[in-house]
């Protein structure tokens, strides 16, 4: 058999077989791996507790506290293997029961992990900068691969590359993405528009409609032969951070979130 036959895959045997061109036939297929869509948070107050085990479709959960928590936060229940998430956002607090705009898709069981975050990184981190992450809990038993960050903000003043939103100037210090996982490594760091168009490339801006505001939204994207090739995974105890260097008050709003899915290979 001539060396243009037939190639035997090493894991899993399949046969690849080379055309007459001396090139090999491939078909890329998606993975049906489940997927991950998370917001970069902070923490409020401390974790908490599942009191009483929820049902799916519930709309409420008993906590054992449901101290430091308030109507409006984004809400976020995990089971112990760190393979089922939920996240709501909370819509009413009675004494300890927070009801949620969101019905639960799992059953968690008492003790699971709960917690309060708030999601909107225009806060002040010029004097102490302030952490959002992305992360994957210590004692989990799964992995996550991050194949891109979302990104948009929202303002009263109009965008253009020369500000950060609509922060006139730009940033100072300016918006660190990092990666800790035993090993902390700087991704990218920006201060305008433009560094954030550079970086991405898919940046647009939303003209202000009449009574409204203007926007801008982003793709960092890091998986696929046509962008960096790799992604992101996030082991437990790993984290993908954004680190607020500067005053972020002037912007009306501004999210991030992370895409990828759980890792089943």
């Amino acid at each position: 058999m001539s060396l243009f036959g037939v190639i035997r895959d090493a894991i899993t045997g399949t046969a690849l077989k080379i055309n007459d061109a001396g090139s090999i036939d491939i078909v890329w297929q998606d993975s049906t791996a489940p997927p991950v869509d998370l917001y970069f948070v902070k923490i409020i107050g401390a974790p908490t507790t599942v009191a009483t085990a929820t049902a799916i479709d519930d709309t409420s959960v008993v906590l054992a506290s449901a101290a430091g928590c308030s109507v409006g936060d984004y809400f976020g229940v995990f089971n112990v293997s760190g393979d089922r998430n939920y996240f709501g956002t909370i819509t009413a607090i009675a004494s300890n029961t927070v009801t949620l705009d969101t019905p639960f898709d799992f059953a968690y069981q008492i003790g699971d992990t709960a917690a309060c975050f708030d999601r909107n990184l225009a806060v002040d981190g010029s004097v102490t900068p302030q952490i959002f992450s992305v992360q994957v809990g210590a004692g989990a038993s799964v992995s996550i691969d991050i194949t891109r960050i979302m990104g948009h903000l929202l303002d009263s003043s109009s965008m253009d590359d020369a500000k950060f939103g609509g922060i006139t100037g730009g940033l100072s210090a300016g918006l660190v993405l990092r990666r800790v996982d035993g090993d902390t490594r700087n991704i990218w760091n920006v201060k305008t528009n433009a560094d954030i168009g550079l970086i991405c490339f898919d940046k647009t801006y939303d003209d202000k409609a009449p009574g409204g505001q203007y926007g801008m939204a982003f793709r960092n994207t890091f998986a696929g032969v046509a962008k960096h090739g790799a992604v992101i995974r996030l082991a437990p105890g790993d984290e993908l951070q954004l680190i607020i260097q500067d005053d972020l008050t002037g912007l009306d709003d501004f999210k991030v979130m992370a895409q990828g899915s759980f890792v089943t290979d």
